[in-house]
């Protein structure tokens, strides 16, 4: 198979698993490195190379964009510590520093996010006869264990509680 025709069959491969959802640079990689592995291609890297800076071009990949949407969304829901995006992110191959940048916006976000967080899994305490301070120690352990910072997690579980 010639250099073109890969190139061709590759780029459209990389289109059908963009299709789906936004993806990162290296997600794609990863996916034609694995399609030409299954189907037995012997492609020069090179080829992979202009596959994806074709799909740049094109705004079919943009990392940065994909970390903005992500944390963006992330956020409004309220359910993920900074520190869990920062590392999902890094496991599908976004560049550290992009992540760092764009979390510094939502620096103030883990606090709103622990309150959220604790109201919610205070619902499920209400009619037990838990003392308050084992309360406390459970929500603690609640949000502690989602990955939120111990400050932030501690302030939302006191104002939730009266404590403070």
């Amino acid at each position: 198979m010639g250099a073109n025709k890969d190139f061709d069959l590759l780029y459209f491969v990389a289109l059908r698993f963009l299709a789906h959802k936004p993806r990162t640079e290296y997600e794609v990689l990863q996916k034609l490195l694995s399609y030409q592995k299954n189907h037995n291609l012997n492609t020069d890297e090179s080829v992979n190379s202009a596959v994806i800076e074709l799909l740049k071009r094109e705004k079919y990949i943009n990392d940065r964009e994909y970390v903005n949407q992500y944390i963006s969304y992330q956020a409004q829901a309220g359910k993920k510590s900074l520190l869990v995006l920062q590392k999902f992110l890094l496991k599908k191959g976004v560049d550290k520093s992009q992540i760092k940048t764009t979390l510094a916006e939502y620096k103030g976000n883990d606090l709103n996010t622990a309150k959220t967080l604790a109201s919610k899994k205070l619902r499920s305490f209400k009619g037990k006869d838990i003392s308050p301070e084992k309360l406390r120690q459970k929500l603690l352990a609640f949000l502690l264990g989602k990955g939120l910072p111990f400050d932030d997690s501690s302030d939302a579980v006191d104002s939730l509680l009266g404590v403070k």
